[in-house]
C-alpha cells in the first residue's frame, strides 16, 4: 500500500503525520514501521465523537481517544506516537513548514475541508516528502468531494492505488508565471514544461 511504502522511506528522526486516525486502523499499518525506523508519528484528531442519525451520539470524545490509545498499546507502538487533540487547521500550527516527511489526510471527506487540508498541510511537507490521503473514489463507497479537491489542486495525483492518492512534493522549480488552470502565481520549469501550484513550495 502507498502509505506503508511511504513510511518505509523514513529515516531516524523522521516525521509522519496522520490527520483523522479515528480508532487507528490505518495508523496500525504504519506505526510499527515508524517505530522500527526510529522516526516519530503524530496523529491529529479532535476525537469529537460519532453521530448516528437514528441513535444519536454513539461514541464520545473520551471513548474514541481511549479506543485509539488501546489499539496502539495492543501492538506496542504508543511510545512512538504523539496525539494532538485538535482539528486539522489548529493542528497544523504544531509543525513548521518543510518539516514533515509523510502526511496522510483522512479527516473530513467533503470538498471544502479537503481543499483546506491540502492548503494548510502541503507547505509543511518537505521537498521530496509525501502528501497523501484516503477515499479518492467516485464509487458507492467513495467520497466524490475528495477526488474533486485533489484533482483541482494537482490536476491529478502522482499515484492512485485503491482509494489512496499520493502526491510527492518536488523541489521548487525555476521561474514564476501565472498558471492558466487556476490563475495563480505558479512555479514553472521550462526544462520539462511543468507547472506546480505556488503552495507546493
Amino acid at each position: 500500500a502507498p502509505y506503508v511504502r511511504a513510511a518505509q522511506t523514513l529515516n531516524p528522526g523522521g516525521v509522519l503525520v496522520e490527520i483523522g486516525p479515528y480508532k487507528g486502523r490505518s495508523a496500525s499499518w504504519v506505526a510499527p514501521i515508524v517505530k522500527e525506523r526510529g522516526a516519530r508519528m503524530f496523529v491529529v484528531d479532535p476525537f469529537v465523537g460519532v453521530r448516528n442519525p437514528n441513535q444519536g451520539l454513539i461514541a464520545s470524545r473520551k471513548a474514541l481517544r481511549a479506543e485509539f490509545e488501546k489499539n496502539m498499546d495492543a501492538i506496542g507502538v504508543m511510545d512512538c506516537i504523539t496525539i494532538i487533540e485538535a482539528g486539522s487547521i489548529p493542528g497544523c500550527d504544531y509543525f513548521e513548514h518543510n518539516s514533515i516527511d509523510v502526511c496522510y489526510i483522512d479527516g473530513l471527506h467533503d470538498y471544502g475541508n479537503v481543499m483546506v487540508d491540502i492548503a494548510v498541510w502541503l507547505p509543511r511537507v518537505r521537498s521530496g516528502g509525501y502528501l497523501m490521503g484516503h477515499d479518492y473514489s467516485f464509487g458507492p463507497e467513495g467520497h466524490p468531494g475528495v477526488r474533486q479537491a485533489v484533482d483541482q489542486w494537482f490536476f491529478k495525483p502522482d499515484e492512485v492505488t485503491g482509494q489512496t492518492w499520493v502526491r510527492r512534493k518536488m523541489p521548487k522549480a525555476i521561474g514564476i508565471e501565472t498558471c492558466a488552470h487556476c490563475n495563480r502565481a505558479c512555479s514553472f520549469c521550462p526544462t520539462n514544461n511543468t507547472v506546480k501550484h505556488a503552495a507546493e513550495f
